[in-house]
């Protein structure tokens, strides 16, 4: 074989794995990172009607300029009263609901209750109600902050955009109370701003990534509060506060100033709850303060993976209207992140984000009377079905038409209740049809104040609460799940490109080293201790990029291996140290490499 022929042997080789290696990448990442299927535009008018009468009959919202006029429209067609005039959301970044609501039914740590005891009073006394409310993963800010306004999971791209926020421009709650006229502040957090332009009259935001920051990160924001409280021009003020989540990245859950934060936040929620909601000398109207977080943390303080310790997030009610007395029903409740949108929407009188694939938050509208409790549950199941009907074959909705289960006329549909089977998009419609058949008899039964009236009101509910939560499993599912085949079809070219690259790297060691047989078992031949290390943590490092977990915590794996090595390298000094050849200023580099990589380690601990 010519020495030319080798070469274009090697080079056409060489081309080829590289060519193979791109491709299984492409695939690999269209299909970890696939488009979600959502609708256009924004919710409106047509929220408010049947998914199946013709959209052409909606009013043109485009004819009513004036916002207080759309928020009229929408008041009427909603059918819901709507209590509330003011929304202040407090966001306590990186807070876990076990700090707050304990965790397994128990109460939370002594350290951790006592340091936020008027938040415990509230639960203690029916003031307020609290949720686990289960992120989806990336557990970090960005993402969490949309599917909060959105009602929509984000995917593991919106990690890359947590450090370069763009403009939210799906249909959110912001943009729908900025329609229908409502004047709004932000404090804190900057990526709200960078979510939200233009949206707020008022605003002081904050940098996230000071993390060694603990304390005038929150001074910034709780030193505005005194004049918004006392001030009645706007209608949603939104607090982000970083303290809390800074100091879980530089001390971990258990840093000696965790519990003096959390009384801090305390005493912010008391100070709201106080002058906001409890102080009527100001004509102000009715508010509801929501406390939230946007993720949990592990115990080092991280977050960003799936883990129950940072997908375990806060939703606390306050000033929401309810019968419980009990302190363990009041905490030992369990939502998810996305759940708050249409329940925000819905309590405030705006239409549910078109991509929601969140439901209403169970508790939330206990005080609203029978038929509105009906509605807002039938808003909620036609604006998943719509969803839905961008996701299912249209043969499946054959004989559903506008208001059929209303005046009882659906052609090809039995409007008896059924026991649901088949596959789950079966299933989906006859849990649907179910709900609203039941619906439609408790509507005719309470018009003739029948005695069962109340019996049918309860098998309507569970049966709508049925269908909302398997479809929003379904929905969920659709939005997450990542295509088996195009994964496979990735990790096989890619394993190809490396089985190539591999075999021309054998090849050229075998050329390079022509040596007998008998001395290639010769330990002057033998890969070194430190070269077989690198390769070895290089297999652990690819390995671990398979745990969403292990890339937010990528840094753990290179400080162990930077210090291993540095011994290594120590180790094989040493073995050789010779004062006579002046080597010992080998050793000293080495330990002053050893000692600037514990220093940079320190400093970068949770960073």
């Amino acid at each position: 074989m010519t020495t030319a022929m080798t070469c274009t042997r090697l080079t056409l080789f060489t081309v080829a794995g590289i060519f193979i290696q791109i491709i299984g990448l492409s695939i690999f990442v269209f299909g970890f990172f696939p488009v979600k299927p959502t609708l256009s535009g924004v919710s409106g008018s047509e929220s408010y009607r049947d998914p199946f009468c013709d959209p052409s009959s909606n009013l043109n919202e485009s004819e009513l300029h004036h916002p207080e006029k759309l928020r009229l429209l929408y008041q009427e067609l909603s059918g819901i009263s709507s209590k509330y005039d003011r929304l202040i959301l407090m966001v306590i970044d990186g807070l876990p609901a076990e700090f707050v609501l304990g965790k397994d039914g128990q109460p939370p740590w002594k350290v951790w209750k006592e340091s936020m005891p008027y938040t415990q009073s509230l639960l203690a006394n029916g003031d307020a109600i609290g949720y686990h409310a289960k992120a989806a993963p990336p557990t970090v800010t960005m993402p969490r902050l949309k599917a909060m306004v959105s009602g929509a999971i984000g995917g593991f791209l919106d990690v890359a955009f947590n450090f370069n926020t763009q403009a939210l421009l799906d249909d959110n709650l912001l943009g729908q109370f900025f329609r229908i006229g409502w004047k709004m502040v932000m404090l804190g957090d900057e990526t709200w701003l960078k979510l939200f332009p233009g949206l707020f009259m008022r605003h002081d935001g904050v940098s996230s990534f000071f993390v060694k920051d603990t304390v005038q990160v929150d001074r910034n924001v709780s030193r505005h509060l005194p004049n918004e409280l006392n001030s009645d021009d706007w209608n949603l003020l939104i607090l982000h506060y970083l303290g809390l989540d800074h100091v879980g990245h530089t001390g971990g859950r258990n840093s000696p100033l965790m519990a003096g934060k959390l009384k801090e936040m305390d005493d912010i929620v008391r100070t709201m709850h106080l002058k906001a909601m409890m102080d009527h000398s100001h004509d102000q109207g009715q508010t509801l303060l929501i406390v939230v977080s946007d993720h949990g943390m592990t115990e080092n303080g991280n977050h960003g993976g799936s883990s129950y310790e940072e997908t375990d997030s806060l939703m606390l009610f306050i000033g929401l209207s309810s019968n419980i007395s009990d302190y363990t029903a009041a905490t030992n409740n369990v939502a998810f992140q996305v759940d708050l949108a249409p329940t925000l929407a819905l309590l405030f009188g705006v239409p549910i984000p078109k991509n929601n694939v969140g439901v209403l938050v169970p508790g939330t509208l206990s005080s609203l009377r029978d038929y509105e409790q009906l509605r807002a549950l039938e808003l909620n199941s036609w604006q998943l079905l719509r969803l839905m009907q961008a996701q299912m074959p249209s043969s499946l909705f054959e004989g559903f038409s506008c208001n059929c289960f209303v005046d009882g006329n659906c052609e090809g549909l039995s409007l008896d209740i059924s026991e649901c089977s088949g596959d789950k998009e079966k299933q989906l419609i006859c849990l649907f049809r179910n709900a609203a058949v039941l619906h439609g008899i408790w509507k005719s039964k309470k018009l003739t104040e029948s005695s069962s009236a109340m019996e049918d009101f309860s098998r309507a509910l569970n049966a709508y609460n049925t269908f909302l939560k398997t479809a929003s499993e379904w929905l969920a599912s659709k939005t997450t799940e990542k295509p088996v085949l195009l994964l496979g079809l990735g990790v096989s070219a890619m394993l190809l490109s490396c089985f190539v690259c591999v075999t021309l790297f054998l090849s050229l060691f075998k050329e390079f080293y022509h040596e007998p047989k008998d001395r290639v078992c010769n330990l002057s031949y033998r890969l070194k201790l430190e070269e077989v290390f690198i390769f070895a943590l290089l297999l652990i490092l690819v390995i671990s990029m398979g745990s969403s977990s292990m890339v937010e915590e990528e840094h753990y794996i290179w400080h162990f291996m930077v210090s291993t090595l540095h011994l290594l390298l120590l180790f094989k000094t040493a073995k050789s140290f010779n004062f006579s050849k002046g080597m010992n200023y080998k050793i000293g580099s080495i330990f002053s490499l050893l000692i600037c990589g514990r220093l940079l380690r320190g400093w970068h601990q949770g960073a």
